[in-house]
């Protein structure tokens, strides 16, 4: 992650990535489980963390996305936000930002009702240039480029828009 927080640019192959995006969950779990309201519960469970430690195994249904951003930072966000398919159900999720040097990092772990266990979910952010601005690394879709077309910057692209793209705390669709 050196070069990254370094604002090198470099091929990613999908070790490295598959690398990130472990350290990018472990510190999310980290921090999930470390919560100042002790009326929350845990969102990863006992058996996640566990796989986690024991064989460095991402949770299902968690998405890793990288960032470049054009100052130097040092910033952390976590939190739950909700999903509610038709019907009224809400489905938790867990989201962390990072901000690391010109490196964001920002994962994305959701539930999904049983019914949905095996079938493609759509997730819709918050309208914005993500395609532009981020590079997924998990699932690792393949060997890519660093930086991303465009970067964060605080005047155009505000860095905590990052985090808010998931409207946090607010429910929001998954799926048609």
């Amino acid at each position: 992650m050196g070069p990254l927080i370094d604002d090198q640019p470099m091929f990613l192959d999908r070790p490295q990535q598959t690398s990130i995006a472990r350290w990018a969950v472990k510190t999310a779990m980290v921090m999930d489980s470390i919560t100042i309201d002790p009326g929350r519960p845990l969102f990863f469970t006992d058996a996640e963390r566990q796989l986690m430690r024991d064989s460095q195994t991402l949770p299902v249904r968690t998405l890793v996305w990288l960032g470049r951003y054009l100052r130097i930072g040092l910033t952390v966000a976590s939190g739950m936000c909700y999903y509610a398919p038709p019907g009224g159900a809400r489905y938790p999720a867990f989201l962390a930002t990072f901000v690391l040097g010109s490196l964001a990092i920002q994962i994305l772990t959701f539930r999904a009702p049983a019914d949905y266990r095996d079938r493609t979910i759509s997730l819709t952010p918050a309208k914005g240039a993500w395609n532009e601005l981020l590079c997924t690394i998990w699932p690792s879709p393949m060997r890519l480029y660093w930086p991303p077309i465009l970067a964060f910057d605080d005047k155009m692209i505000p860095i905590r828009s990052l985090h808010a793209r998931w409207e946090l705390g607010t429910e929001r669709k998954i799926w048609q």
